[in-house]
């Protein structure tokens, strides 16, 4: 497959993937910055963490690359599409501490904004890895193991990384978008770049990695063992967030091995058509969910951060998901009445 290729049928199997994996973001959001410190710290805690882990960060980052190198784009529409997504990340930053920024004002909370302004969310990383990507595609063309080599070694070397910039000096604030060990950089370079990277590889094995029924089934009764028996490594690391944000090799393997049984079994279920469409809708509009689920659930948490029950978690779930989809859905008719260019 030369550089330029890509798969000509439109892969709605990504469309679910991302479609669930917004709904699991928005259940592990609320239950992080939601949910009373008993039940985030219990078993159902440490369920929802692991939910809104492996197929959620590492799933978008892994698509956000197979699908950057499609033949409409060249290297600068890719450095240009990175650089919006960077600008919209600072802005979001801006937006979804909005109440909390007040509030640190008026001094009713003693916290430092930078932390917050300045925080590595997935959009900012989004945008630098599309850079990355089309800088890199000269030099790595259309060659999947050059392109997991890479995704490799970006995990491989990611705790030394953390080691090797973490600062207490004023550059801590751009180290913390490369592998610093700090609060607020939630998904830094190292090892996050990994995924994007394994994105293209796969992209570019996309013909010769397509499995048959029978494929599929042989390859799940292997992956799924392998995954229920070190399950307890991964459930773990996701409920400790440090450990997450800033994983090296081992949780990156258990989640390139995940992403691909999770994959298979999509691909396999048959689905409700209306279920189908129904979550399809989230993974097509996966980054306006994204922004607006966000300023949601970051202005309200700021008011009633962890000191909600189980059944007020589920009720702010439920709320959260309906009023996103119809932000959504308005937002989208506005743009298509009034769009920005002609």
């Amino acid at each position: 497959m030369s550089v330029t290729s890509q798969p000509t049928v439109h892969n709605a199997t990504a469309d679910v993937l991302k479609g669930i994996g917004v709904l699991l973001m928005i259940q592990v959001h609320i239950m992080e910055l939601f949910a009373r410190p008993e039940i985030a710290d219990g078993n159902v805690g440490k369920i929802a963490f692991f939910l809104g882990g492996p197929p959620v960060a590492p799933m978008f980052m892994v698509l956000l690359g197979f699908f950057a190198l499609r033949s409409n784009r060249s290297i600068g529409r890719l450095i240009m599409r990175g650089c919006k997504l960077i600008a919209v990340g600072a802005l979001l930053n801006l937006g979804i501490n909005l109440h909390l920024f007040v509030r640190i004002y008026l001094g009713q909370i003693a916290l430092d904004p930078l932390e917050y302004l300045f925080g590595v969310d997935i959009l900012l990383l989004a945008g630098i890895s599309l850079i990355v990507i089309a800088l890199l595609r000269p030099l790595l063309k259309d060659r999947p193991l050059l392109w997991g080599t890479t995704s490799l070694l970006i995990a491989t070397v990611a705790p030394w990384m953390s080691n090797l910039v973490a600062t207490e000096s004023g550059w801590k604030w751009l180290a913390a978008f490369v592998a610093a060990p700090v609060r607020w950089s939630y998904f830094p370079l190292f090892p996050w770049l990994a995924y994007p990277m394994l994105g293209v590889a796969v992209f570019h094995l996309y013909d010769r990695l397509r499995l048959s029924r029978g494929g599929s089934a042989i390859a799940l009764a292997v992956s799924l063992p392998v995954l229920l028996f070190t399950g307890s490594f991964a459930i773990a690391t996701s409920h400790d967030l440090p450990a997450f944000y800033h994983h090296g090799l081992p949780l990156f393997l258990w989640n390139t091995l995940f992403l691909a049984t999770w994959t298979l079994l999509f691909r396999l279920v048959i689905w409700p058509q209306l279920l189908w469409n129904w979550v399809s809708w989230f993974g097509q509009n996966v980054t306006a969910c994204y922004i607006v689920q966000w300023l949601l659930v970051g202005n309200i948490a700021t008011a009633i951060y962890k000191t909600e029950s189980l059944l007020h978690c589920a009720l702010w779930f439920v709320t959260l998901v309906t009023m996103t989809r119809l932000l959504v859905t308005l937002a989208n008719a506005i743009r298509t009445r009034h769009p920005l260019s002609p």
